[in-house]
């Protein structure tokens, strides 16, 4: 499977709230449902970072569809079916792996497939419906960690090992049980090397949780 990242700017209805703001903010899909004979989506966009409210102060300006309610950081929506710009522009073999994310007026999208050429029309399907796009990052992927998997689903399987020892082993108790030396002993590999990928997983998990 072949994962990529892009950095994506066109005429959105939430990313110019964040321009210039300490904030970033996410979407995330609540349903779908017909009314009449016309299909909605219903969304929540979540701001986080010290200019939230200022961010939610600009969108209730210009938003030009319909605010549910507004919980603090929270605003619910409901748009229509298809004027989201990722659902015009991405292919049946291209799918969203995350919430997409809002931060400085862009968006940034993590999409996967197993075709490589169908990832690289993507940039093309931006420009063509007058948006601009770049392409962050593109590799091929053995596992595909989606938003909603539990966190150690983050980590590779090495690091997810020497995580789980160095919990089970109570590196992490208070007081600690075992040092690292001892506790890379256990795992019979290098300390440097355990070190390295129990840094590395810290690092990953602390990164979701403090963006969650």
């Amino acid at each position: 499977m072949w994962i990529a990242r892009f950095k994506v700017w066109h005429d959105s209805i939430v990313a110019p709230a964040t321009r210039g703001l300490d904030v970033t903010g996410s979407v995330f899909y609540l349903n779908f449902f017909k009314k009449g004979n016309k299909f909605f989506h219903n969304k929540v966009a979540v701001f986080t970072g010290s200019d939230w409210s200022k961010a939610i102060v600009r969108l209730k300006k210009f938003f030009k569809y319909e605010i549910l309610e507004i919980d603090e950081n929270k605003v619910f929506f409901r748009v229509p079916e298809l004027t989201a710009f990722h659902n015009i522009v991405l292919s049946s073999e291209v799918f969203l792996t995350q919430p997409i994310v809002f931060k400085d007026g862009y968006q940034y999208w993590e999409v996967a497939s197993h075709d490589k050429k169908a990832i690289q029309s993507v940039y093309a399907a931006v420009k063509k419906f007058k948006g601009k796009a770049e392409i962050l990052s593109l590799k091929r992927a053995k596992h595909i960690v989606f938003a909603a998997e539990p966190l150690l689903g983050r980590l590779s399987d090495k690091q997810r090992e020497a995580f789980t020892l160095a919990f089970q082993s109570g590196y992490y108790a208070v007081p600690r049980k075992k040092t690292l030396e001892e506790i890379a002993i256990l795992a019979k590999v290098p300390y440097t090397t355990f070190r390295e990928r129990l840094q590395r997983a810290e690092s990953t998990l602390m990164t979701a949780i403090a963006s969650a």
